[in-house]
């Protein structure tokens, strides 16, 4: 039978069936929640076997209130100090983030340079929870208007895996609008009040970031100059 587990990144979570096959190439600390029975498992990555979480009665009732991370997307490059923070309804006897034992309701990563997953596991001896939170590391998508690509890293940007958005931008006399992302995100198209095209093919440059950061960029350029305010649909090919 075929597995139809699929993840939601919004919580950071597998979800499936107790018949579904688990995956294995996820990252440590991973939950995975059971839709059918309602049995939620975390995985160790050093063994790649997934261990259920066991939610016992006896020992009062304790849950996990909120989970809350100071960053969730850092630039490439940089090396951040990452405080995960928490707050309990009930007492735990002991607390752990990835495996290792914490205190209080807060806890500071110090030079943390990668995409990483916090698990929390809270128990109070006969009941164990565990929520996630992550930390992503992206780079810049640049856009805006310019009369040429010779400074790219000056326009607008956001900080970013995901190479669609829509953005708004004023392109007045000799002015191109101008897109540039990673080259790892892959090539674009635009769409202008539903319109397709309207730009050129993109030259590839070498961008660094404000961390030092360098890697290879696709930059786009509008077609026509003097375009005035212009909403433009960005969109994967």
């Amino acid at each position: 039978m075929m597995s139809q587990w699929f993840y939601d990144s919004s919580t950071q979570k597998f979800y499936g069936l107790s018949t579904d096959t688990k995956p294995t190439n996820c990252t440590n600390g991973s939950i995975f929640i059971e839709l059918d029975t309602t049995k939620s498992y975390i995985f160790d990555a050093s063994t790649t076997i997934w261990t259920e979480i066991q939610k016992q009665s006896g020992g009062g009732s304790l849950s996990i209130s909120s989970l809350s991370i100071s960053q969730e997307v850092c630039e490439l490059g940089s090396s951040e100090s990452i405080t995960v923070s928490w707050t309990l309804d009930g007492t735990a006897t002991s607390q752990e983030i990835n495996g290792t034992s914490v205190t209080g309701t807060s806890k500071t990563f110090t030079n943390v340079q990668s995409a990483t997953t916090y698990v929390l596991s809270v128990s109070n001896g006969t009941t164990t929870v565990s929520e996630s939170v992550s930390v992503d590391f992206a780079n810049n998508i640049y856009y805006g208007a310019a009369s040429d690509l010779t400074d790219v890293t000056s326009l607008d940007s956001v900080l970013s895996n995901d190479a669609e958005r829509s953005v708004t931008v004023t392109a007045g006399s000799g002015e191109y609008i101008v897109y540039a992302l990673p080259a790892r995100l892959g090539e674009v198209d635009f769409f202008v009040s539903g319109f397709e095209g309207g730009f050129e093919e993109p030259v590839t440059q070498s961008l660094t970031n404000e961390s030092g950061y360098a890697e290879s960029y696709y930059v786009y350029r509008s077609t026509n100059a003097n375009l005035g305010e212009t909403i433009v649909d960005v969109r994967a090919l």
